[in-house]
Formats: C-alpha cells, sequence, structure tokens
C-alpha cells in the first residue's frame, strides 16, 4: 500500500507541467479510480483505464462531494494513446511497459511501482524496474527526465515527452524543471 497522499501530489505534479482542460487517461487506476477523482476536480477531462474498474460505483470526496468517474474496465495498451492527450501511471503494475511504450506518441508521467515487463514479473527486487524503464526510454529515444515523488513507498517519477528530430541530436544542456514536490534526479535527452 503506497502513501495516500500521492495521488493529490502527483496531481499538483501534473498541474505544474500542464493546465486544463486536458485529455488524460489514468492506466492502471483502480477499481475506484483515486487519482481521476483528484484530476477530475481540478478540471481535467479523465478516464480510468483498468480491467477492474467499476463504473457503477461513485467516489465520495470529503464529507459531501460525489464524482462521477469516467472509466473502461479493459486493460491498456500503448496503441490507445493517440486518444488522449497525456498518459499517466501511478504504480502501474503490469500495465507499466505498455506506459513506456506511449511515450512514443503521447507525453506521459510514470511513477512505476512492480517489476512487470513483457508480461511477467522480471524481478522481485523493486528497483529494477527503474533500470528498465530508463533502458527501454534511451533504447528508444525517448527524452525523460526522472525525479522522486515527495511520497514514501515506490516514489520514482517518469515524465516523458515523445522524440522528436531534436532529441536525436546531442544536448549541450539537459532540461531542468524545479517544483516544490518532487526532485529531479536524472534528464536524459537521447
Amino acid at each position: 500500500m503506497g502513501d495516500n497522499k500521492r495521488f493529490w501530489l502527483l496531481t499538483r505534479h501534473i498541474i505544474d507541467l500542464y493546465s486544463p482542460p486536458l485529455k488524460i487517461a489514468d492506466v492502471a487506476g483502480g477499481r475506484h479510480g483515486h487519482l481521476n477523482r483528484c484530476l477530475t476536480l481540478v478540471g481535467f477531462d479523465v478516464t480510468t483505464i483498468d480491467p477492474i474498474f467499476d463504473p457503477r460505483r461513485p467516489c465520495r470526496v470529503g464529507e459531501k462531494e460525489w464524482v462521477d468517474l469516467q472509466g473502461i474496465a479493459t486493460k491498456y495498451h500503448a496503441d490507445m494513446a493517440t486518444d488522449y492527450d497525456l498518459i499517466v501511471g501511478m504504480h502501474s503494475d503490469g500495465a507499466t511497459e505498455e506506459l513506456a511504450y506511449s511515450a512514443l506518441k503521447r507525453p506521459t508521467i510514470i511513477v512505476p511501482c512492480c517489476n512487470h515487463w513483457d508480461g511477467r514479473l522480471v524481478d522481485p527486487i523493486r528497483g529494477r524496474i527503474n533500470e528498465t524503464l530508463r533502458k527501454c526510454f534511451e533504447e528508444l529515444g525517448i527524452p525523460y527526465e526522472e525525479g522522486r515523488l515527495e511520497i514514501t513507498g515506490q516514489n520514482r517519477i517518469y515524465t516523458t515527452q515523445p522524440p522528436t528530430i531534436e532529441h536525436l541530436l546531442p544536448q549541450t544542456q539537459p532540461y531542468q524543471h524545479s517544483s516544490g514536490h518532487y526532485t529531479t534526479e536524472r534528464s536524459c535527452h537521447s
């Protein structure tokens, strides 16, 4: 179980980079769509894509407010990325690989958790998913920024942009983004 404030902190990170209205895919957002709820409340158009999403379950916010969430009860595939402006995965488990390949087509924000890759658990050591993601982005020429979200538990965050011709050229200075709720540790522009 992760830090409960992670959904609001990821929402804050997204707000720092993007403004509503924006069509966002919340990949592997679970049955309740907590990230969807947070992003919807601040004005984004969000769809949770997860095989266990239950559209009949409204989410309660505080004591009074209810949010009807948009969602699709299906497994996410990278070819779905073009239907959205931004692809987001918070502890996306088995969908992490598809999220990484989505970065070829759309901006992505990934906070990985487990080491699922090639449809299987790659290695029981959690840190290996970070190595796997970096290697994937670098091999595909996907520019990315790696940092830490200020939460306990699995807190690495990868922010990507689809590759362009400029990203194939040598970079003299890496892009740096500063924010109070996460820290940039690595920036790679392949």
